[in-house]
This record gives structure tokens, sequence and C-alpha cells, in this order.
């Protein structure tokens, strides 16, 4: 079977998908990711085709829009407004992605974020599949993840928080997406409440690519929304890891790891200080990622090694605790290496894996980017370090996980 799978955004959103595609391919499928061209040697490098589109997600995630949204933190008023803007900018070549893929494609596979492979299948007619990396689907066990971290109302509450973040993700595009359908795919519109009741009558299957052991599957859900585990992805073939890092981890105690990802920091060198007082008041080495955001790298003390990158399902099980944003794909690795995770989000769904960390004993309570100082971000890293029960709780969450294989789920 020939199988395209449509995803963009950062690394941790196109990286579980490449694990996906290498176990298809390995069972006998041929695998394409339509994705940004930017990733193409990423791609490639595991084995899979890339069907490429243009656009780069660090250049994306550094322009002004972009920032604004993630500054937005718990403004819903703004990160809806940015969310929008920023959304219309890679419309276009999301449209022309339809384009590369031809009457070959047997099925195709699309997350949250690359939506439009769900309006290609039907332009193709062929069958498709929706997955996620967050919970997505109408529920009354908890609030769409996005919603205000602060509002917690109940049941009614959160069934409604997901209908309308529905209508959020989509109405502001439902013209534009419609005269798309009309005009280069010869289909008629979409419902004016979009998609999501006629998927639902076609019983499509949802796969969600995270831990029944961190969001058991909700009791409304119905059958065909299935939770696989996390899709996670072994280093590069024939990656080494530098030398210079592997005589830092055995000169003392396992460090902390502290890292951002994606996010572009609003004041860089501010938070660079921050880190590093925090990390000698608690007595911690550390190993510093500067991510996208380009944390301020002059002058570290011997305690602290910098790393551009590395393979955190290599890295992070030999640190004694895991500092970031709370990305879906970072949370996954730090959960899964069985330490302690703290979590310090900016926005979107990053408080609601903070959430989860913090409610699963796995690490402290979250500290919203925002609030962050020197001696809270000092206090969670002393509590991680020290706490012998939140250890042992996040060594068992990482043993449940390891014992987990999402992507056999997946194609079973």
């Amino acid at each position: 079977m020939n199988i395209t799978i449509f995803t963009i955004g950062s690394r941790g959103d196109v990286q579980p998908y490449v694990a996906l595609g290498c176990r298809l391919q390995a069972v006998g499928h041929t695998v394409s990711i339509a994705t940004y061209s930017y990733y193409r040697a990423f791609i490639e490098s595991y084995g899979l085709a890339i069907r490429p589109f243009p656009g780069d997600p660090h250049e994306l995630m550094s322009s002004p829009v972009a920032r604004e949204w993630v500054a937005s933190q718990q403004n819903p008023v703004r990160f809806i407004r940015a969310f929008i803007e920023l959304t219309k900018t890679q419309l276009e070549p999301l449209f022309n992605s339809a384009a590369i893929c031809d009457e070959d494609t047997d099925l195709i596979i699309y997350s949250d974020l690359g939506v439009v492979g769900q309006h290609v299948a039907e332009y193709l007619d062929i069958p498709s599949v929706q997955t996620h990396l967050q919970p997505f689907g109408y529920t009354r066990e908890f609030p769409a993840v996005g919603s205000p971290p602060w509002l917690r109302l109940g049941g009614t509450y959160n069934r409604i928080s997901h209908i309308l973040t529905d209508q959020v993700m989509w109405q502001p595009f439902r013209s534009t997406v419609n005269e798309w359908r009309r005009e280069e795919l010869s289909l008629p519109p979409t419902p004016f409440f979009g998609p999501y009741k006629q998927l639902k009558r076609q019983q499509q299957l949802v796969l969600s690519a995270f831990s029944p052991t961190v969001v058991p599957k909700p009791a409304d859900w119905a059958q065909r929304h299935k939770i696989t585990g996390y899709w996670f992805l072994p280093p590069p073939p024939g990656w080494i890891p530098p030398a210079g890092l592997l005589d830092f981890l055995d000169a003392g105690p396992p460090p902390i790891y502290i890292g951002f990802g994606s996010m572009f920091d609003g004041h860089p060198q501010a938070l660079s200080k921050m880190v590093l007082t925090a990390v000698k008041q608690a007595g911690c080495r550390l190993i510093l990622s500067a991510g996208w955001g380009g944390l301020s790298t002059d002058s570290l003390p011997d305690n602290v090694f910098l790393i551009k990158s590395a393979p955190h399902e290599w890295l992070f099980p030999k640190m004694a605790a895991v500092v970031h944003h709370g990305g879906a794909g970072t949370t996954a690795a730090g959960l899964r290496a069985g330490v302690p995770n703290v979590v310090i989000p900016y926005f979107a769904d990053q408080h609601f894996w903070g959430s989860r960390v913090y409610e699963s004993g796995a690490g402290p309570k979250p500290v919203a980017r925002r609030k962050l100082t020197e001696d809270r971000l000092t206090a969670v890293l002393q509590q991680a370090t020290q706490d012998s029960q939140m250890q042992a709780r996040a060594a068992q969450i990482g043993r449940n996980i390891r014992d987990e294989d999402g992507p056999d789920v997946a194609i079973a």
C-alpha cells in the first residue's frame, strides 16, 4: 500500500510521524511524508521519501506574528488572533501540497496541523486516518487542550470547550478552504460547522499518539478513537554522541537538562541568566540546549555543558531531571526516560501536558514562563532532584511507557 502522511510544524510535530512511517514501511508499505522541504535530510536519513512543499518552520516561529502567538500565553483573545493570522500564512503552501499526491496513493494519514490531507483524500476518493499528538475529541472528563488552564468548571463546561475549540479552528478559514475545494479540487463546500459530524458518520479512525498511562481514554470517547501510546523514533542511523558530551556525563553525577525547544523567548538573555543562577543555587550540573530561542551561551561555568541538539530518547535517561516547555514530543521523551519532569509552559497544549505531569506525580507543579523567577526555578529544581517519592513515581511511569509500542498498536 502507498501511504502519504501529511504533517507540518516544529520538529516535535513531525518526528512522531517519521516513527510511524518507519514502522509502516518495515511491514511492507511504501511511505512518503508530505511536509516542509526543511525536513528533507531528516526524513530521508530514515529511509522514507518526502513529498516536499515550501516552508521553513524555524523562520516561521521567529516571525513577529509567531512571537506574538507564543507571548499570548494565558490571554485567549491574543492567542486566537495570533493563531488565525499565523495559520493564514500557511494555507497557500498547504493548499499547494495537494498537487504532490498522485493517483498511486492508497491511504492518507494526517495530523491536526496537516488536516489538508483529509480534503486531498476526499478529492482522490481514498480512505484517510485522522491523528493527534494531543487529546482531540468531545469529552466531559477534561477541557479542550489550549483552553484557559485556570478554568475548571466541570463536565458541561469541558464538553462545550471542545465544541468551541473546533469552531475557533474552523470558522476563520471556512470560506478560504471552501473556495480552494471548489476551484482546485472540484469538491462541494464543507458544511458550515466543519467536517467533524461528517467524519463521525463515516466512522473515520482517529489515532491518538500519546500514552494511556498519561491520558487514559475518556469513557465518553467512541470506539473509533484509539489511544495507541507514543510514537518514538530512535536516534538517526549512524548518530554518535559528541566526545565532549560523553566526557561531561562521565565527570560527575547525573546532570539536569534544560531546554525550551522551538520556543522563541522574548527575553533570552534574562532567561539564560535565570537558568544559570537557579542551577548554581540548586547545586546541579546542567546540560543546556540552546534551542531555536537562542539562549545566551557566553561564559558558561564548568558545571554547564552546551548542546545544539541531541536525541532525547538517548539523552534524557541519563539525566537527574529534565526541564522543558511541555511540548507533546518533549514531554513524551521526558516521561519515557523515567526521571522527574519540570514543565515551564509558554502557551497552548503545554499547560495541559504540564498539568498531566504534575497530576501523575512525575514532576512539580508547572510554572508558567511568564511567572518564572530565579527563586521559583530553584525550588522546582530542588524538588525534582531531591523528592524520592517523585523520582519513584517518574521511574514507574517511565517503565509503563517503555512497555508500550505505539506504532505497533497504530498499525494493528
